[in-house]
């Protein structure tokens, strides 16, 4: 493991000119051993392409209660080539709050059935507190995670993660659920249903009211 190759911001996302690509990748329910009510659970990445790195953005957009407890990223050889050079970010977003290390310490073991065993994480972490209303990613919040890219394109990057076997895998914890459950997800790598989102510049119109808004699933 080598966590010194990501960099975590939680911060307020501008619309920058810089901006290449987005594309949002869905995060799905692998594990549900409660037999949750996960009808309302609207959990996503919005990978977006920078330039020399990649944002991955984790929202919660979710219409039930639940938190993001732990984010993982896999470690594989394409991820361990193809992303690097990073820290913890010192300054992060109000409500949301993640360090190092992920609870528990890997994605648990039935995604084994969703490409294999986990390799090993490239990064974790956590929420600092726990709790609904703590450090977590609550309903309405965000996680960003940045990486700089080694020798790695944005259309190689989201080739890799929806591929029919991902060049590497994401995975949540996700607690707070109705009745106090909690469910594991991991990114769906079916490619349609890898949504492409507006451009900066599209971004930009949408701000002085020219566009109604964001595609949504």
């Amino acid at each position: 493991m080598n966590n010194s190759k990501c960099v975590i911001i939680v911060a307020a996302m501008g619309v920058a000119s810089s901006v290449a690509s987005a594309d949002r990748v869905d995060l799905v329910v692998f594990e549900n051993a409660d037999g949750a009510d996960v009808s309302g659970l609207n959990l996503w990445v919005d990978v977006i392409d920078r330039g020399t790195h990649a944002d991955f953005v984790f929202h919660n957009d979710s219409t039930i209660a639940s938190f993001v407890r732990s984010v993982y990223i896999e470690s594989t050889d394409f991820s361990d080539d193809a992303l690097e050079n990073g820290r913890v970010g010192s300054t992060q977003r109000s409500g949301v709050e993640f360090v190092e290390g992920g609870s528990p310490p890997n994605p648990a073991g039935s995604i084994q059935h969703f490409g294999g065993n986990w390799q090993g994480n490239l990064f974790a972490s956590e929420a600092d507190k726990s709790g609904s209303g703590k450090d977590g990613i609550d309903e309405g919040e965000q996680l960003v995670l940045q990486f700089d890219y080694d020798q790695m394109t944005f259309a190689a990057l989201m080739s890799s993660l929806t591929a029919e076997q991902p060049g590497f895998r994401i995975a949540q914890h996700v607690q707070g659920l109705p009745g106090g459950y909690s469910v594991w997800t991991r990114n769906d790598d079916t490619p349609e249903n890898v949504i492409p989102l507006p451009s900066a510049a599209m971004m930009s119109l949408a701000g002085l009211g020219l566009i109604a808004g964001r595609r949504q699933r």
